[in-house]
């Protein structure tokens, strides 16, 4: 009788653990779930200052004929990168959060391909680019590690999809990477 006791006690306090258990980790799931709401923000403001100022660069490297090019391309990043923003700040947390990250890597990274197709494909520089926006995504947000490998796989196949369907063309000047505008 009193080993029954035992056993019947025994399992009473394990479920009443493992219901604690899960109330932790589900709490913990909506706590972490914020903190990427909240890092989304910030990415996007990130996001939406840092393309059109890297027009800079492109103005005082890129040939004249292919300028105005890369302002669409960063002007059409910002603007969808301004309505994200907006979209997030009016949204509530919820599981599909995390998407958000990933397509402000798409859009950033996307941009950044088709600027490596226009400058020679693979034999581009703007390739770093795609670094860059796969280390401030990862490293911002605190999410799983299977959206980490999730989001650099998607940009390095973007990347190598776009420049191997694009034929490697090379359109890069003669006189690049330092346009005359730097002489």
């Amino acid at each position: 009788m009193i080993n029954e006791f035992k056993n019947h006690s025994g399992r009473r306090q394990l479920k009443r653990r493992d219901s604690i258990r899960a109330v932790l980790f589900e709490n913990f799931d909506e706590y972490l779930t914020g903190i990427i709401h909240e890092w989304l923000k910030r990415l996007t403001v990130w996001g939406f200052t840092l393309v059109p100022i890297f027009f800079i660069l492109d103005y005082f490297i890129m040939p004249e004929e292919i300028l105005l090019r890369f302002g669409m391309y960063r002007f059409i990043s910002t603007v969808v990168l301004i309505a994200q923003f907006f979209i997030i700040l009016h949204t509530k947390v919820n599981k599909w959060t995390y998407l958000h990250g990933h397509l402000i890597s798409l859009n950033i990274a996307g941009i950044i391909v088709l600027m490596t197709i226009d400058l020679g494909g693979f034999n581009s520089s703007y390739y770093a680019g795609l670094n860059l926006v796969i280390i401030a995504v990862n490293l911002l947000l605190p999410w799983s590690p299977i959206h980490s490998v999730l989001n650099c796989v998607i940009i390095i196949a973007l990347y190598l999809a776009f420049n191997i369907f694009a034929g490697h063309k090379n359109r890069r000047r003669e006189n690049s990477p330092v346009n005359r505008r730097c002489k």
